[in-house]
């Protein structure tokens, strides 16, 4: 297996005010449309903070705080000769209104409550309950650091 690429993916679990929905959006696939949370890949010389940020702006409309890590997982993908790494990060809604700015991506937005949402999450079971559980662990940018 060669995995020539490795990819800092980003994703916001973003909930309503109630705290009983989870904002989904509807991205467009080569082999069909389907959900994930919104987020992305992380660009150079982007933190991961700086990227989750302008991915949900750019997918949703919302500025938010990103908060802590709430999950991180790991995948291959051969077929494109990617390993990824993914940071799933709590967030909380500050502006703006809900729309996309990249309608060539992203086809919907949906709030969805937790048995729907599990069903398009590709995650254990274990990991999808965390999302909703509140728990994280401390996520920080530690600057630049130079040995000398």
């Amino acid at each position: 297996m060669n995995m020539n690429t490795r990819k800092n993916i980003v994703y916001a679990t973003l909930f309503n005010a109630a705290g009983d929905r989870l904002l989904m959006v509807e991205n467009r696939g080569e082999h069909g449309d389907y959900y994930t949370l919104p987020g992305g890949t992380v660009e150079h010389d982007e933190t991961l903070h700086t990227a989750i940020t302008r991915e949900v702006l750019e997918e949703t409309g919302f500025s938010i705080i990103p908060g802590d890590i709430v999950h991180v997982a790991e995948a291959f993908f051969p077929q494109a000769g990617e390993h990824c790494l993914f940071f799933f990060f709590a967030g909380e809604i500050t502006t703006g209104q809900l729309k996309t700015n990249v309608p060539e991506e992203i086809s919907g937005l949906v709030w969805m409550d937790r048995e729907e949402a599990f069903k398009h999450l590709n995650l254990p079971e274990t990991s999808k309950e965390s999302l909703f559980a509140g728990r994280t662990v401390p996520y920080d940018f530690a600057g630049e650091i130079v040995h000398t």
